[in-house]
């Protein structure tokens, strides 16, 4: 992702002679270190990873839904559309945040809120005691 781009770019722009040297590498420096050519080859490596990485995904997608699995099944659209698949298929409602203590969820009878909640000591120290 943007990471890696970066990571090319990086290298094209702050590599130095004596680093290319030490990689094994011709002795070019990056953009900031009177060079220019390597950015103009990071650049088309990362067109070329775009191109690759795109492909890939874009035929494992096209066979997986030529397979049919990249679909909710038709079972499923018996609801409305814009309904999840929560309800379809689970017939319930997500499960909505609580406000802290009240145990009030969406799906309260299969939630277990016998639990308590444990309060934590306060962890500051006191004025009166010396820091450790």
């Amino acid at each position: 992702g943007a990471c890696g781009a970066w990571g090319v770019i990086a290298a094209a722009l702050l590599t130095t002679e004596e680093f290319a040297a030490a990689a094994g590498y011709q002795r070019r420096a990056g953009l900031f270190y009177g060079g220019g050519k390597l950015l103009g080859a990071a650049l088309l490596q990362m067109v070329c990873i775009l191109a690759w990485s795109g492909t890939n995904a874009g035929l494992v997608f096209l066979l997986l839904k030529k397979a049919g699995k990249l679909r909710r099944r038709e079972t499923y659209m018996a609801a409305a559309p814009e309904e999840d698949l929560d309800s379809s298929i689970h017939g319930g409602a997500p499960l909505e945040p609580a406000e802290h203590g009240s145990g009030n969820t969406s799906r309260a009878e299969s939630v277990d809120t016998s639990d308590p909640v444990i309060e934590m000591p306060d962890a500051t120290p006191d004025k009166d005691q010396p820091a450790a």
